[in-house]
C-alpha cells in the first residue's frame, strides 16, 4: 500500500520521521535522522539507520512495520514562517484507510 500525504500551503510539518519496527529479531535502529521541516510542495528525507544481525541466516529477510511521524504547524504561506511554536503531533496511526481516500478532493 502506498502512502501520499497531502500538505496544504497553510501548514507545514516539523520533525517528520519514520519509526521503524523489525519483525525478526537481531535488526536494531540505530538512530534516526528525521526531516527537519517540509513544506507545501517540497519534498524531504528522513533516514532510519538498522544494524543487521550477526547470524547471516537472520538477516536474509525481515519485514519492518512504518509508522510516519510529524508535528503539523499552520504558517505563513508565502514565507512559510510558522505561526507559531506549537504544534499537533500526528503518526500514520491516526490515519483513516488511504486506499479509500478520494484524492480529487
Amino acid at each position: 500500500m502506498s502512502t501520499k500525504l497531502y500538505l496544504i500551503s497553510l501548514q507545514l510539518l516539523d520533525r517528520v520521521y519514520v519509526e521503524l519496527d523489525p519483525s525478526t529479531e537481531g535488526f536494531e535502529i540505530v538512530k534516526i535522522m528525521p526531516c527537519a521541516r517540509l513544506v507545501y510542495n517540497q519534498p524531504g528525507i528522513t533516514y532510519a539507520l538498522v544494524t543487521l544481525p550477526e547470524d547471516p541466516l537472520q538477516a536474509v529477510s525481515c519485514s519492518f512495520s512504518a509508522t510516519l511521524k510529524f508535528v503539523v504547524k499552520d504558517c505563513d504561506p508565502n514565507t512559510f514562517e510558522p505561526d507559531s511554536d506549537e504544534g499537533t503531533q500526528f503518526s500514520s496511526d491516526n490515519f483513516q484507510d488511504f486506499e479509500n481516500f478520494d484524492s480529487n478532493l
